[in-house]
């Protein structure tokens, strides 16, 4: 039955878009190397750089990696015959062991790199071998639990939203645990990433020096880990009652979830209706407010140091949710417009009553709309953080320049990302695709080129990190146009020259 795994993914390119994120992902530790000056134990701030690249990385290969192996059953609707071979529990297991051997493989080849880029820079002139077994084996258990959450989230739901959201919240969600102070926040899951750190930093102000050190892990942080762990497994046995080929059956654990539904007339536009009961509006509300809550809260943190009150409190929403966590929602608001028809296989339906060129003008205006819904839901958190953290300046007026022009670059990312979901039908290539591109975008931003690539024109429009920034008005709505009217027709040409 591995064998039988594999072969699903032979031509599924999930390896490309592994070895592409496991790149980019050595762009950080590789920079850092290049960069750091009067720094000693060079090797264990090499291991702090690849603990914080974790953070971001390792929630969003997971979940690609999850999703790509189990929606392929939800899709093709093989469950039956699948059980019909095989019991449910040998499934589950299959499906959990061929994707630990596939997370396994970029986390052999993530561990070579650290020791390669730490020969390179002569960091490892005495290898400390327990650190980095240390790092090795805690890095493996937090896998496993963490491929175990989103396992049991894509087996039993149908609806792979639940999935993908819940490892981009993770991502998010550790990533801040690594720069907040010690708290039960960090025994959740996610948050076990930075609880089992055992490398901090020590900045001396006089030397200007940074020294990176070992501190104690408790033996009670590793214990929990395993209890989350044992408490999931238990989990699953539960949840093995009230699971069929349809997915989970909610209303029979909770019957208050039933729904009685009436007939009624809708005015409302039909790619609207289809999203009517979609998970996808949870993921809108939530990922803006947390990243939002996150940057108001550095803001105060750093009140000294920020003294441009609107402008920082500005530059701190922007910087993680427009350069990381942004165009991974775009990708996932615009593949789950497509993928209701992917899904339902409705393309043939459609196709009778409507052209080609409607078809994707729908899909492409609800993409706009969504992304609309989701920048002045930031905007209002913007505000209303302002309002919170008591700034005596006036809102400035740029505020305005800074949304429209925002908005112009996600409409045409949002363009790239539907011709994207057109063309690859599997939800978790559409997010591996949005990963790739928000990291192609922050290096093209810090290259310079700001109006070359679609991939950073959201970003500069909205002055990602730096209020700041004066550009070209011409040039940058120019490009915008250029790449919108560019995948609107290459998306209309894909669906006239292919057999849906």
């Amino acid at each position: 039955m591995l064998k039988i795994e594999r072969f699903k993914q032979k031509h599924k390119h999930l390896s490309v878009l592994l070895l592409l994120l496991l790149a980019f992902q050595l762009l950080f530790p590789y920079r850092w190397a290049m960069t750091i000056h009067h720094v000693t134990s060079a090797q264990n701030g090499l291991l702090l750089n690849y603990t914080m690249t974790n953070a971001i990385f390792l929630p969003l290969v997971i979940t690609m990696v999850v999703v790509k192996y189990i929606d392929i059953e939800h899709q093709s609707d093989t469950w039956k015959l699948l059980f019909t071979i095989f019991p449910m529990k040998k499934i589950f297991l299959m499906k959990l062991i061929t994707i630990l051997q596939k997370v396994g493989i970029y986390l052999l080849f993530e561990f070579i790199s650290v020791v390669q880029i730490g020969y390179h820079f002569d960091f490892l002139d005495n290898l400390f071998v327990f650190g980095y077994v240390r790092f090795i084996l805690t890095t493996c258990l937090i896998v496993f639990l963490l491929v175990l959450i989103s396992t049991l989230l894509s087996f039993y739901f149908k609806n792979q939203i639940i999935t993908i959201a819940t490892g981009v919240l993770g991502s998010i969600y550790a990533l801040f645990c690594l720069f907040l102070p010690r708290s039960i926040f960090h025994y959740l899951p996610w948050g076990m990433i930075a609880n089992t750190g055992f490398i901090t930093i020590h900045f001396d102000e006089s030397t200007k020096i940074s020294n990176f050190e070992f501190v104690h892990v408790p033996f009670h942080v590793y214990f929990i880990l395993g209890l989350w762990i044992l408490l999931l497994w238990i989990l699953k046995q539960k949840l093995d009652h009230y699971f069929d080929i349809d997915g989970l059956n909610l209303p029979h654990i909770f019957p208050r979830l039933k729904r009685h539904k009436t007939i009624g007339f809708h005015h409302l536009p039909t790619g609207i209706l289809k999203l009517k009961y979609a998970n996808i509006w949870w993921v809108i509300v939530i990922v803006p407010l947390i990243t939002g809550l996150f940057g108001t809260g550095n803001y105060l943190a750093n009140t000294a140091i920020l003294k441009s009150e609107w402008y920082s409190l500005w530059s701190q929403h922007t910087l993680f949710m427009s350069l990381f966590f942004f165009p991974t929602l775009l990708a996932m608001l615009c593949g789950y417009v497509y993928r209701i028809e992917h899904a339902g296989k409705n393309w043939y339906q459609i196709s009778v009553c409507r052209k080609p060129y409607q078809i994707v003008m729908e899909k492409v205006l609800l993409s706009w709309f969504l992304s609309g819904i989701c920048l002045i839901w930031m905007m209002c958190i913007y505000m209303i953080s302002g309002m919170f953290a008591h700034l005596s300046t006036p809102i400035p007026f740029q505020v305005t320049e800074w949304f429209l022009t925002g908005y112009l670059g996600m409409m045409a990312i949002c363009s790239f990302y539907c011709f994207i979901g057109l063309v690859f039908k599997n939800f978790a290539s559409q997010i591996g695709i949005g990963v790739i591109s928000g990291l192609i975008g922050l290096v093209c931003i810090s290259k310079g080129y700001l109006y070359q690539t679609v991939f950073s024109l959201s970003a500069v429009g909205l002055r990602t990190n730096n209020p700041y920034l004066q550009i070209d008005l011409l040039s940058f709505c120019m490009s915008s146009l250029l790449y919108i009217c560019l995948f609107i027709f290459l998306s209309i040409v894909w669906l006239k020259i292919t057999d849906r």
